[in-house]
């Protein structure tokens, strides 16, 4: 029995190399890069929520009194880089 590839965007590669974009006529082509949009757009959107949920988590350890501590955390050290001359 044939196995059907895994299409699910979430899981490993959804990328499909059944025929290169050269050789794909004018509604493929559509198709093709109307997969290409929704791609880019599922992207930013998990860019997004990463963004807000690091945001969150940034909240809450301020409202837990630690954001000073974050903060020092994350500060570079002035004599990390050498100064110039």
């Amino acid at each position: 029995m044939k196995e059907f590839p895994d299409l699910n965007p979430f899981d490993g590669s959804d990328r499909f190399f059944g025929k290169d974009p050269s050789d794909m006529n004018l509604e493929e082509l559509k198709l093709y890069l109307h997969i290409q949009k929704l791609r880019v757009r599922l992207e930013f959107e998990k860019f997004q929520s990463s963004i807000n949920y690091t945001g969150m988590i940034v909240d809450a350890l301020d409202k837990l009194g630690m954001g000073k501590l974050l903060q020092s955390f994350l500060k570079v050290p002035d004599n990390v880089y050498p100064p110039e001359e």
